[in-house]
């Protein structure tokens, strides 16, 4: 009468005829329902107390009174499954020729729960970028049509109404000056000589006056012919930081203080740029949706370097740059530095090699690891930057006693080798692979002459370059310290049984913070002050507290102190984070006996090292 064994077969899908006009007796089912629920009395039960919301029930009901004027009916809703498992199906009811009723039933509990997740990503991503008040604009190349979302509109002043969704909306009010290096910047990206497409320039606001616009984007589709049919990005209001930028250029004295300030001011949005996007990166997303967090991942990165070049060039300017020289094995450092790099050499399918001529295991020489780390570091990430195909190598050999240390590629070149140290100047006549900051290898020589490391540079166009470094004097090195060594953090921090407190008053930051954190520990707290915070460490124990420095009222080397004043016989160990990375700020966390610092923007992978440093007492 009714052949369900086709049904019968299927992992997703069952049946039933029922027996009566309101399908809440089972007559015949497919031979696979009992893998999905189970109705007591055979047949003979009513199937509406499978479910478990009386608004699914109603509805139900109310869809099935009306099957007498629709051919069918559809419905989804969660049910009792076998060994007690909640199930999400759809159900399609059917009449039969002879007038009786049949439901055929699809179970979608993964779908459901893969839409909720997207539902929770998109919110996510949509409060980070409503925290961070990017504007976001969808190109199509081909046909000119954009689509402006309303930040990208309230940005100028305009509404949504006043814009046509098309190219014109953008270069009709982009300044004349500025129009022409904004389409050049974008052919480099489209014809693949950089990697993303960054620009400032000037706006008309709906008042009338400029507005200077941080536009920045990537090609996410092309067609088979390789011609761009996607092009998206974001537009960012920066005229508040510009001006602050010329009025600190103005006044020379003010600079470093303006660097700090625009540095913690860009690193708050940014760590619930880059948290957001790592957070979002190990979970299940459409690739679409996986290749738009890789550009935000992407692009928060370079600004993170952006500011961090920025901050140095200033201290060194400035001579406040203070060397914390020692007696160091040379090699536990250059291995250190090679180590950051081996990654990205890999996915360009570089020769990528340490060579040590010397023959020795240890080198002793008296400098600053930490800038050594830092000039090779740089070297090596230009080096891998500007090579599309060869090899990057970092070569240590002794001559006359001297340690000579060099880093050579087969890279593109470069043409003018007196002007690349220039602070701002970016590879002579060369167009760049990709945008950087400029600043990079005038870092590099300052912290040489610095360091008294002699730098010299060879370089031919299309043949490749050779930064080479005498280091100075060698002395017996037998025993390399420990600290001197990468640590690592492949095994994960057992913190399962902590609990953690995060204080911030900014909500983005705690979002994020928590989410990370909720990965180690078994239950994560959140305080939107000092005061907050004192409340609940002097009601409740927790392992670890996270506390924000810049806080209104009280701040966070305050709080850190009357929570140390409290006298509690398990005191939670306080790690200090911050958007601030002067050395002034990190101080006074030490000066307040705060021994965890950790700079924002971090992810996961910071996170976790800083993790690894804990002493926590075994519960």
């Amino acid at each position: 009468m009714y052949d369900f064994e086709i049904l019968g077969k299927s992992s997703r899908i069952f049946a039933i005829k029922w027996q009566d006009k309101t399908c809440e007796i089972a007559d015949v089912a497919s031979a696979n329902i009992s893998q999905f629920i189970t109705l007591r009395n055979t047949f003979s039960s009513n199937f509406t107390q499978l479910l478990s919301a009386s608004s699914d029930i109603e509805a139900r009901k109310l869809a099935v009174s009306q099957l007498s004027n629709l051919p069918s009916a559809q419905l989804s809703y969660s049910i009792k499954g076998v060994n007690g498992k909640v199930l999400q199906v759809s159900e399609e009811i059917v009449q039969d020729p002879k007038g009786g009723l049949i439901s055929i039933f699809t179970e979608i509990t993964t779908l459901h729960k893969q839409k909720n997740e997207l539902a929770e990503t998109s919110e996510r991503l949509e409060l980070v970028l409503e925290g961070t008040r990017l504007g976001l604009w969808d190109w199509d190349p081909q046909t000119n049509d954009v689509f402006f979302d309303q930040r990208w509109a309230e940005m100028l002043g305009l509404s949504m109404a006043d814009l046509t969704q098309t190219l014109a909306d953008w270069q009709d009010r982009v300044h004349p000056d500025d129009i022409e290096g904004c389409f050049k910047d974008i052919m480099l990206h489209i014809d693949g000589k950089i990697d993303f497409y960054e620009n400032t320039h000037r706006m008309k606001h709906a008042d009338g006056s400029w507005r200077y616009i941080l536009d920045r984007g990537r090609i996410v589709k092309r067609d088979k012919d390789g011609n761009p049919i996607r092009f998206t990005g974001t537009h960012t209001d920066v005229t508040a930081l510009k001006l602050a930028e010329q009025r600190a250029i103005n006044a020379l004295s003010g600079r470093n203080q303006f660097f700090a300030r625009m540095s913690h001011e860009i690193r708050t949005p940014l760590h619930g740029i880059l948290g957001t996007a790592d957070i979002l990166s190990r979970k299940a997303l459409t690739p679409d949706a996986q290749q738009l967090v890789g550009v935000i991942n992407q692009s928060g990165s370079l600004l993170e370097s952006l500011l961090n070049d920025i901050l140095d060039i200033s201290k060194l300017e400035e001579g406040a740059l203070v060397l914390a020289t020692r007696h160091v094995d040379i090699l536990v450092t250059l291995t250190s530095a090679f180590a950051l790099f081996e990654e990205k050499a890999r996915t360009k399918n570089l020769i990528y090699e340490f060579k040590n001529d010397t023959q020795k295991q240890a080198i002793g020489i008296h400098t600053d690891p930490t800038r050594v780390n830092q000039v090779i570091s740089n070297l090596l990430s230009n080096s891998i930057k500007f090579t599309d195909s060869g090899f990057v190598k970092l070569t240590v050999k002794i001559v006359n006693n001297e340690l000579l240390v060099s880093v050579a590629d087969s890279g593109v070149g470069i043409e003018d080798t007196r002007a690349i140290f220039a602070a701002y100047n970016q590879e002579g006549g060369l167009e760049s692979k990709s945008q950087g900051t400029g600043l990079g290898l005038s870092i590099v020589e300052t912290l040489c002459k610095k360091l008294n490391i002699g730098l010299t540079l060879t370089s031919s166009v299309n043949a490749g370059t050779r930064f080479t470094l005498n280091m100075g004097k060698i002395h017996e090195f037998e025993s390399p310290k420990p600290e001197n060594q990468q640590i690592s953090h492949s095994a994960k921090v057992d913190l399962s049984t902590k609990k953690a407190l995060v204080v911030d008053d900014n909500e983005i930051n705690l979002i994020v913070a928590k989410t990370l954190l909720a990965e180690h520990f078994s239950d994560v707290c959140i305080a939107y002050s000092g005061n907050e915070a004192i409340e609940k460490v002097r009601s409740s124990h927790y392992d670890v507290v996270f506390m924000d420095f810049n806080m209104p009222g009280m701040n966070g080397v305050e709080t850190a102190e009357k929570i140390n004043q409290l006298g509690l016989p398990r005191p939670p160990i306080i790690i200090g984070q911050t958007a601030d990375a002067t050395d002034y700020a990190k101080m006074q966390f030490s000066d307040s006996q705060i021994k965890h610092v950790i700079t924002k923007p971090f992810t996961q992978e910071k996170l976790l090292a800083t993790l690894s440093r804990l002493k926590l007492p075994k519960t």
